[in-house]
């Protein structure tokens, strides 16, 4: 049975880093990514793209596991986490590039995780309220 606690401490270093290849290296060459924001990508190149222009966005990043539900069977778990970040990027939005605001967020959110015997990420399903990010954001 995998456990998801060293994968999720490894990503946690690699988001905490800011460097959006090192976090894209702990998902799987074919993972599957599900994220409130970003969409469906497929493939660790997909999310390395997906997950770049957030990073570009934000510095100061501070990603914690609160609480780790580990699976019985089948490689899926779920955590509950919860990231920090300051907004010293401009940040893509539907509506266009909205300009760096400067303020610091705080996101508590979940993720379901299927993950392999190598302790990488097969697919994640990602949720956190991001109406509240960007009314922390200063942009609602």
């Amino acid at each position: 049975m995998t456990t998801a606690t060293s994968t999720l401490e490894h990503f946690a270093a690699a988001f905490n880093s800011g460097d959006a290849t090192r976090v894209a290296d702990c998902y799987t060459t074919d993972a599957i990514q599900q994220h409130v924001m970003l969409g469906t990508s497929q493939g660790r190149a997909a999310i390395l793209a997906a997950e770049s222009p957030m990073f570009a966005a934000f510095s100061d990043v501070s990603w914690t596991a609160n609480r780790i539900v580990e699976a019985a069977a089948g490689g899926w778990h779920a955590v509950e986490w919860t990231v920090v970040a300051t907004n010293t990027g401009p940040l893509a939005t539907p509506a266009g590039e909205v300009p760096a605001t400067g303020r610091t967020v705080t996101l508590t959110g979940a993720s379901l995780l299927q993950i392999t015997d190598d302790e990488l990420i097969a697919e994640e399903h990602r949720y956190f309220d991001t109406m509240a990010m960007l009314t922390q954001l200063g942009l609602t």
